[in-house]
Formats: structure tokens, C-alpha cells, sequence
């Protein structure tokens, strides 16, 4: 906790009390904490599945700022800070290896430097334990230039690779980045073709029996190799700003969704009732998701009843805690799942069919120049909203149907949430004498390679396979995790989850959300239209997104590609901190002496020497100066052309606002 130099200080002190920092890492190596850039951990996974017996699993994705900085691996003899080349969307380990410095200058001089990581992590899940297990597959660092099929075929080779740990990848998550939303989109089949890498028609595809009186409403493909989600966290966030967004204006209806009615709240009604400050309505930070829980609570719902020319705001702010409700809550029952889920579904629906139903003038005299997207929310967060609900229905019923076991069921793990966690770990893992928060490429291996083997030892103990007992802390809410899975578990084994009673839990959704949007007159036109039942509405609304949103990618399984996604959206990116290899017998402060003479005999500070030992030759540049063979280490020559230090912000939303412009 207090860091290397707390370490250190009780090493001095307490002779022979604690081993060296140099036979710790030493130990560290041996017992699994070395993490290789671009290297999946399949070894370790498979290890994993053999002692605990997991048969399935949750693979979630996601990206965070790094600082540009190159340093130099003596155990891999490779230089990590260069951006990882993706091979068919794989990335390639060990790649920038060269006992040339002119390779290395070329490298500096044309290859990118990594601004982002890209971390992949697997919950593991399981019904015997109180919890569900997250890994660490893999991590490297890359650019934002890669695209929606480098993401497909990254996610097919990491399922393939799986299998052969014996694990199988049950759903991919990611936030709501657009290149991520459309390789969910092709891989699932939801309004989109993949028509040259047939992978509904592999053998070993999940297929759910639906009936056919559900075809009407059901929109994705019932046979899947695997299924996608979108992180219910990042999800809220994005309605959250739609509704502070100055680009948009919603309307239900003859109501209008206004972030002001929760201002007249705050005002005019004591805290006590509420319990919201104006931050909570407008946080600084866009990704803050315990605004977007306050803000929907029931204690915030039943105040707006109170303030008039809010029941459109209300439905709005239901929408975002049905989400909650749906897949972050833990205590919620499989059957309530689906109800939340799909209430959140046809609340889009039926606002997208009126405001396609209705002419612009009548929704709103004051921005008749507006098109229709502009009364509603982001596209994205519709087909989010629309992808995790039929996610959570087919896993229900494969588990019904005795194809998924009841681990499958974990739903709370369904999200991208352990990428933001492991981020949050290592950057804690700075130590209380530092005051940089942020890392290389090369600093966040070395620190979930220890992360790693601390969760592997409490894995151990949690599940009693230890021959030396230790506690560790656990935050409360994991302490009620097990009894939250066993009810869940009680739905299936009860039979309390049928067809029939999942059906009449999603027609109750539909009437629920019919009766709370007529209450703001849409029903009229939809009655006018013949749009108002369930089967009718939703033939309307896949005709609708067939003809206005359907993509087909002609790519091939290993051929070339292009397309023109836009940027991620992450909620860290590129900046400062700047620190030299653990491993490093030299402080880089060292390296900063004067270099200029090139006549000098002596380099003082700097690992240029005329002799070194056959055994780190590896290490070690052969250069010529002054006529004179000398050996240059090799992390001095990446300080040597490092021409600036590039900064990233300490504060998280400093970070997205840059990322932002």
C-alpha cells in the first residue's frame, strides 16, 4: 500500500524481516506476474479452468490513456510504448525487437507511439463459488486507428483460443463506443450482414428455440456463436447526456423531457424528500455514473409528481433505472430482469414509432427545421437498449432450455466494468509517496502482473485451496453477492422461469409502457395508424430500422478491410507520467547528463560502455563513436531519441475533455 520507498524503508529497518525488492519480483515472475505486451494469458487461463472447473465466461474490452513513452523490456528484449500492429485484428506480441539502433531510430522516426491501452478482461463464471472471477487475458498499447472488423475478428480468435482453455466466451462487453456497437451489430446479426464469415452456420452456435408468435417483436438472430453487451454503466451514462445535451430537445407526446424540472425540484422541495444537489443533475464529469442513480431514484420519481409538466422527465428518468434495474442491481430476480429490460425496449419503441407517425410541426413549432433525431435519443443508445435485452432474453431461455448452465444466469456480470476496475487498481498502485496517478504501457504490465498474482492468492483463500489462510477485505457489496445468486438460481429450479411466464412478463412490459406514454397522447395517432398492439407496433418499427439503419460489411475472414467508424469514446486518454523501468538499475535522472561531446572518452550517467558481459549482450546496441566500438544499453538509446515528454492529465475529466476536441 505505501509504495517501493515504504517497502524499502522497512527492509532497512527491519533486517531480514521482509526479502528484497530484487527477490520479490524475482518471486513475482515465477508465481505468474509476467505480462507480456500483445500476449494472451491462455497458459494462466488454462491452469485457472483446471483448479476451479469454470466452464464459461464474460470477455469485456476496453481502453484507457496511457503516456507516449518508449522503454526497453531486458526480459523480453523488446521496446514497449510503440503502438502494437494488429494482425487481422490480433495483436502482435514482441514485435519491436532489433539489435539495430538505426531500427530503432527508424522506429521512432515513422512507427506511433501508443496513446491508448487496450486491455482484455474475463469474468469467469461459475455457480459454486460467491462470486464470479475476473482475469486478465491481455493488454497492449494502440492508437485509435483500428476499425469495427479488426474488433470482429479479434473477438472470433479470442473465442476460438478459449475453447481450447475449455472455456467458453459467453458474451463479449464493451462501452458504447461505435466501433465496438457495429461488430456487435454484424456478429449478432441485429440489422446487419456479414455475408462472406458465415458465423451462425458453425456447428457449435447457441440456438435458441423461439416461439414463433415471439418472431413479430424478437429482432435478433435466434443462432449465435456468442452474444454482445453493451456496458449498462456507460449506457445510463449516455441518456444521462442526452438529457443535459444542447444539441437535442426531446419530446413525448405533447410532454418535453427538460433537465429543468429536476432544478424546480431541487428549489422549491426540501433535500429530505429528494436527497439532489444541482451537481447530481449536472455533474462535471459526463461519465459520472452515481449521478445517474440519484437522479432515477423512487425517492426523485415521486417528488416530480409534484411539479408540473414533468411526467414526460419522469418516463425519461424510468428509462434509466429500468437499466439499472435490469443489469446492475443485484438483488433484482431473473423475471424482474426481463420485465426491466424490455419495458426500456418498448418505451423506444413506441416514442420512435409516434415521433415517425407524427410531422415534425406538430411535435414542436419552435424547431421545425430539426430532423426527427433530434427529439429522441442517441441511435447508439437505442440499439444498445434494444441488443441487451434480446442478449438477456436468449440466455434465459438457452438456460431454460438446459443448453447454458445456470452460471450463465450471473447477469451483474455482463458489463466492461472490470476493465474500469483494473484501470482504477493499477493507477492506485503509484504508492502514497508519488503523486502521478497515470502510466506507460510498460508501468501498467509490471503492475497488473503483481495485481494478478495478489488476486490469485486471494482466490485462492476465498475458496479455501491455500496452505497458508489469509483475510482480505471485501467491499459489502460482495458480501452479499452469494445470496443474490442463489436466488436468481431459485427462479430456474423452482420453475418459476417457463415460457409462458416470461411471456406474460414481456406483454406486461408492453402494457406498462403503452399506459405511461398515452398518458402524454401518443396513442391517439398509433390507433389511428394501427400501431398500437404489440405485434403491429414492432413489424412497424423493424421496417423502420431495416430501411434507415441496416449495414452489410462484405469483409472476409482474413482479407483486407476498410471502413470509416468514428473515434472511440473513452473516458481516459493520452497523457503524463514519467517514471523508468522497475527493473532499471539507474534512475532515468541519471540518464539527463550532457551528451553533446561525442569526443569523450567517458559518458557519465549513461550505460555506454567499451566491455560489457556476454550474458546481457542482448541488452546492448553496438555503436561506433569517435572511431571507437562502444555498447550502448538499449533503454539509453530509447532515452537518446526521445525528443519530448508527453503529458496526461491527473484529473480524470480533464483527460475526457481532451479526448473530446
Amino acid at each position: 500500500m505505501g509504495g517501493r520507498n515504504t517497502y524499502e524503508y522497512i527492509r532497512l529497518n527491519l533486517p531480514g524481516s521482509v526479502p528484497s525488492i530484487t527477490s520479490v519480483d524475482g518471486s513475482i515472475t515465477k508465481a505468474g506476474g509476467k505480462i507480456v505486451e500483445g500476449e494472451f494469458r491462455y497458459d494462466a487461463l488454462s491452469d485457472l479452468q483446471i483448479s476451479n472447473n469454470y466452464q464459461l465466461a464474460v470477455c469485456s474490452e476496453d481502453c484507457t490513456g496511457v503516456i507516449q513513452k518508449v522503454v526497453y523490456d531486458a526480459s523480453t528484449n523488446t521496446f514497449i510504448g510503440f503502438s502494437t500492429p494488429l494482425d487481422h485484428g490480433v495483436p502482435v506480441p514482441q514485435f519491436f525487437q532489433t539489435d539495430s539502433y538505426d531500427q530503432l531510430k527508424e522506429w521512432f522516426e515513422n512507427e506511433e507511439k501508443s496513446n491508448l491501452l487496450n486491455v482484455h478482461m474475463l469474468e469467469l463464471l461459475t455457480i459454486s463459488k460467491s462470486s464470479s472471477t475476473s482475469f486478465l487475458l491481455g493488454a497492449y498499447g494502440i492508437t485509435s486507428k483500428f476499425n469495427s472488423i479488426d474488433v470482429l475478428r479479434r473477438w472470433l480468435w479470442i473465442f476460438e483460443r478459449s475453447r481450447i482453455s475449455n472455456i467458453r466466451i459467453l458474451a463479449f462487453a464493451t462501452d458504447c463506443d461505435p466501433k465496438y456497437l457495429r461488430a456487435m451489430r454484424l456478429i449478432t446479426g441485429f440489422f446487419a450482414k456479414l455475408p462472406n464469415i458465415p458465423i451462425s452456420e458453425r456447428n457449435d452456435v447457441l440456438e435458441v428455440k423461439l416461439p414463433k408468435n415471439w418472431s413479430s417483436w424478437f429482432f435478433m438472430r435466434t443462432r449465435q456463436l456468442f452474444f454482445c453487451f453493451q456496458d449498462p454503466v456507460h449506457l445510463c451514462t449516455k441518456i444521462r447526456n442526452r438529457l443535459l445535451s444542447q444539441s437535442a430537445s426531446m419530446f413525448i407526446g405533447n410532454g418535453k423531457i427538460s433537465v429543468d424540472v429536476l432544478f424546480d425540484l431541487i428549489n422549491n422541495q426540501s433535500k429530505l424528500i429528494h436527497g439532489l444537489v444541482k451537481t447530481d443533475v449536472y455533474p462535471k464529469d459526463r461519465q459520472n455514473f452515481s449521478s445517474c442513480a440519484k437522479i432515477s431514484t423512487d425517492d426523485v420519481l415521486s417528488a416530480l409528481n409534484n411539479v408540473s409538466d414533468s411526467y414526460a422527465t419522469q418516463i425519461y428518468l424510468r428509462l434509466v433505472r429500468s437499466i439499472i434495474l435490469a443489469y446492475i442491481e443485484q438483488s433484482t430476480s431473473i423475471l424482474d430482469r426481463i420485465y426491466h429490460s424490455w419495458i426500456t425496449v418498448f418505451i423506444c419503441r413506441l416514442w420512435w414509432a409516434w415521433l415517425q407517425l407524427t410531422d415534425v410541426e406538430e411535435i414542436s413549432t419552435e424547431y421545425q427545421d430539426k430532423n426527427k433525431a433530434f427529439f429522441f435519443i442517441t441511435k447508439a443508445a437505442y440499439h444498445s437498449i434494444e441488443i441487451n435485452a434480446h442478449t438477456l432474453l436468449s440466455v434465459v431461455l438457452l438456460v431454460c432450455q438446459h443448453d447454458l448452465p445456470e452460471s450463465a444466469l450471473s447477469i451483474t456480470s455482463f458489463n466492461s466494468q472490470i476493465c474500469e476496475n483494473i484501470f482504477r487498481l493499477t493507477r492506485a498502485m503509484s504508492g502514497t509517496f508519488s503523486s502521478n496517478v497515470n502510466f506507460t504501457v510498460g508501468q501498467f504490465l509490471r503492475r497488473a502482473g503483481k495485481l494478478s498474482v495478489l488476486q490469485d492468492i486471494e482466490r485462492q483463500n476465498e475458496h479455501n485451496l491455500s496452505e497458508c489462510s489469509l483475510q482480505f477485505p471485501k467491499h459489502h457489496k460482495r458480501r452479499h453477492r452469494k445470496d443474490m445468486s442463489i436466488n436468481n438460481r431459485l427462479d430456474v429450479s423452482n420453475n418459476i422461469l417457463t415460457q409462458n411466464t416470461i411471456e406474460k412478463t414481456i406483454h406486461r412490459a408492453f402494457d406498462d409502457a403503452y399506459k405511461m406514454l398515452s398518458v402524454l397522447g401518443i396513442d391517439v395517432i398509433l390507433v389511428r395508424e394501427h400501431r398500437n398492439a404489440l405485434n403491429e407496433l414492432s413489424t412497424y418499427v423493424r421496417v423502420q430500422i431495416e430501411n434507415t439503419s441496416h449495414t452489410t460489411d462484405f469483409s472476409e475472414n482474413w482479407n483486407g478491410y476498410s471502413d470509416d467508424e468514428s473515434d472511440s469514446e473513452e473516458d481516459n486518454v493520452h497523457d503524463q507520467y514519467d517514471v523508468t523501468s522497475e527493473s532499471s538499475s539507474e534512475d532515468e535522472a541519471d540518464e539527463l547528463t550532457n551528451n553533446s561531446g561525442h569526443k569523450r572518452s567517458q559518458f557519465k550517467g549513461l550505460r555506454i560502455f567499451k566491455e560489457i558481459p556476454a550474458s546481457q549482450s542482448n541488452s546492448y546496441f553496438r555503436i561506433n563513436v569517435d572511431g571507437n566500438e562502444k555498447y550502448m544499453h538499449k533503454q539509453t538509446a530509447s532515452w537518446l531519441l526521445t525528443d519530448n515528454k508527453p503529458t496526461l492529465s491527473a484529473d480524470r475529466l480533464q483527460r475526457v475533455q481532451k479526448r473530446s476536441r
